[in-house]
């Protein structure tokens, strides 16, 4: 066996020792061997895929009960992957590790969803008061750059801020004592985004 793969598979114990408890011993077993080629495989096919503009908003449309009429939308990814079809967040998500890759993922859908969103108020009169919901996780929540990421597509896309709601994903701990957080929701607030 060479160098480069010893090393390669000293990476892969150190990663996984690391994520179960931050130290401690990781015996490389074929289990976690396939694991770990999987993932690259998947790596590489997200980054191919984020290339050809395979990850798509879907948007869910959200009613208002008193009047029927559509209150604004969700919006949720999905790859439309060229040989599997159409994917959800579930199967190509919870296994990623790669936070970079997540993020632009959620920023091209993101941009789209506002994007569509801006010009569908624009020939849509129905829609001048909804407003689009967009998930924000526990990395994005308290990213330093939320603000000024949400800035820029809005800028881009031509939406007003007030046009946009955040929603933070169930499954975020929320951790009252950040104050990065704290201050994220601040700024939410001043542009409009967050009531």
């Amino acid at each position: 066996m060479g160098v480069d793969a010893l090393l390669a598979m000293a990476d892969i114990a150190i990663y996984e020792a690391k994520r179960k408890s931050g130290n401690g011993a990781v015996l490389l077993d074929g289990v976690l061997r396939e694991r770990t080629r999987k993932e690259r495989i998947l790596i590489s096919e997200i980054t191919h895929g984020l290339d050809m503009g395979e990850f798509v908003p879907f948007l869910q449309p959200q009613i208002d009960l008193r009047t029927g009429g559509i209150a604004g939308f969700e919006v949720l990814a999905r790859w439309r992957h060229p040989e599997q079809g159409l994917r959800l967040p579930s199967e190509f998500l919870l296994g990623l590790r790669d936070k970079d890759l997540r993020n632009m993922i959620d920023q091209n859908v993101r941009r789209a969803a506002l994007s569509w969103f801006a010009q569908a108020r624009q020939i849509t009169p129905e829609l001048a008061n909804a407003r689009i919901g967009i998930n924000l996780g526990q990395k994005q929540i308290t990213d330093r750059r939320l603000a000024a990421k949400l800035t820029a597509i809005l800028r881009h896309t031509g939406l007003p801020a007030q046009a946009v709601s955040v929603e933070i994903l169930e499954n975020t701990l929320i951790d009252e004592t950040n104050v990065q957080l704290r201050d994220n929701l601040q700024q939410l607030q001043d542009m409009g985004v967050c009531d």
